[in-house]
């Protein structure tokens, strides 16, 4: 080895670190870290620390996003990323104490059978749940911390996404009122169920004592005034006997519009969404465990949605409530395509990627291309306004090979500030090669070089064979070209 030729160490364990040889010599992103390909013209090995480039200003928050075409490579690059990422720590708890990383996949399709992050899973050690054989979620959980206003705001979201229409305004008074009394009588064991009994069950006195406990300050401070100003006090009671002559037609309505509401929701709990959603069960312990994967087969599209749109919530509470336990190091969501198309998941994701530079999560975000993020609603819609602010929200991105892309994802790739001769260079990558574009930095072209121990555990059906090769092979004769002047071929 030469003498100018030194050695990269990075937080870990030795058979840890011994597996990343022989990745030496410095790198183009970080100086800490593990490594995770070669540039590929260089041939230097490139390092990366999502947390150090936040630290340092290059990115503004560690959300990434992974975008190509399949069989580019993207869920290998993803399992390559998991494996070293995790040798790392993640940061102090309030003692001082490092502590360990940790992970949630989500992962949604299987592979000879088994989900497609089994393998990467088990060798670290983690657990595989099947959402799907489990059942039963329930997305009112109390152990997640949610406040009275976060449920209600969940149970609105889960109405519009059912019925596809927005609450009108005496259907939303009827599930606030449903929301608060299973707050007040029966928070420990808050689930759907009983969300819909209480919609059922309303009656007009629900309304009374929720307007009695609400406005309980205010009218005490409204009676001391009345008193100063008798001729007030007679307005007030004339509006108080035209308001009583129509009570009984807007009792009728709030009756009605909350057996409207108690529909939908009898709506996700069986039908369409396969009874996965409902009963008491807490996924709280799974979600807090080192690695945790979810496999997200055979539970069916809508549930799938819901449930999806209901994590990022839990999330997003965990955020508000510094709850470091249910907030993973690291987080992969893989093929998301129909979380774009549901306006409650763009909400969600959307409120949580604007909180997400409060948080030490590393979260990658892997979909075809860039503009999948644009394909629910129509221009100027809500949920197309929601995909743009998520996509300004993604600090980085990882960009495979792009064989089919027409002008639209040529445009948005130029809109990321990649030169006609990068975006030409992606159209053509080979598999197993990425463009890493972060913010104004020049883009870094990187082959993805798995170890030997690797290659079993990240082979997909998609970019196996591809990425085994220690150059890129491509019938491409200009990047064939590139690599013989850098030396990678004869």
């Amino acid at each position: 080895m030469p003498a100018t030729l030194k050695t990269r160490a990075f937080p870990g364990y030795i058979n840890t670190a011994s597996q990343f040889d022989p990745f030496i010599d410095p790198g183009e992103l970080s100086k800490t870290g593990p490594p995770i390909g070669y540039h590929m013209e260089t041939r230097q090995p490139i390092f990366f620390n999502p947390w150090e480039e936040k630290v340092k200003g290059n990115i503004a928050a560690t959300i990434f996003g992974i975008i190509g075409e399949k069989g580019t490579g993207k869920s290998a690059f993803n399992k390559i990323l998991l494996r070293r990422l995790m040798s790392m720590q993640a940061g102090l708890d309030k003692y001082g104490i490092p502590r360990q990383m940790t992970a949630e996949i989500n992962d949604r399709k299987r592979e000879q059978g088994v989900p497609e992050y089994e393998k990467v899973t088990t060798n670290l050690e983690g657990e595989v749940i099947s959402l799907n054989q489990k059942g039963m979620i329930n997305v009112f959980d109390p152990a997640m911390g949610m406040t009275q206003t976060d449920v209600f705001e969940t149970a609105v979201n889960i109405h519009e996404t059912v019925s596809g229409l927005p609450l009108v305004d005496s259907q939303s008074l009827a599930l606030q009122i449903a929301v608060w009394r299973m707050f007040t009588e029966f928070k420990d064991v808050a689930c759907p169920e009983i969300l819909s009994a209480l919609l059922r069950g309303m009656t007009p006195q629900d309304r009374s004592n929720f307007y009695a406990y609400q406005n309980e300050n205010e009218i005490y401070a409204i009676s001391e005034r009345l008193e100063e100003f008798p001729e007030l006090g007679e307005k007030l009671r004339r509006l108080h006997q035209i308001a009583d002559q129509n009570q009984g037609a807007r009792d009728y309505d709030l009756i009605n519009d909350a057996a409207k509401v108690e529909m939908q929701l009898s709506r996700m709990l069986g039908g369409d969404y396969g009874k996965i959603i409902g009963g008491t069960r807490s996924l709280r312990e799974t979600l807090s465990s080192t690695v945790c994967t979810l496999d997200w087969t055979g539970v069916p599209e809508k549930a799938r949605t819901l449930i999806l749109s209901i994590f990022w919530k839990w999330r997003e509470v965990a955020v508000n409530n510094n709850d470091n336990d249910i907030i993973a190091g690291l987080r992969f969501n893989d093929e998301m395509h129909e979380v774009f198309q549901s306006l409650m998941g763009m909400r969600f994701l959307s409120a949580y990627v604007k909180k997400a530079r409060a948080v030490r999560t590393a979260e990658f975000i892997t979909t075809q291309y860039e503009t999948d993020y644009l394909m629910g609603g129509d221009k100027d819609s809500q949920i197309r306004d929601l995909g743009e602010g998520i996509l300004r929200g993604i600090s980085a991105w990882f960009i495979f090979g792009h064989p089919n892309a027409d002008e639209a994802v040529k445009q948005r790739l130029a809109a990321r500030g990649l030169s006609k001769a990068d975006i030409k260079f992606i159209i053509e990558l080979p598999r197993g090669c990425v463009c890493i574009k972060m913010g104004t930095r020049p883009a870094i072209f990187m082959q993805v070089v798995p170890t030997l121990t690797e290659r079993d555990l990240i082979r997909t059906e998609g970019a196996s064979e591809g990425m085994m090769e220690t150059v890129p092979y491509t019938e491409n004769p200009e990047i064939m070209e590139r690599a013989r002047q850098a030396g990678l071929i004869a």
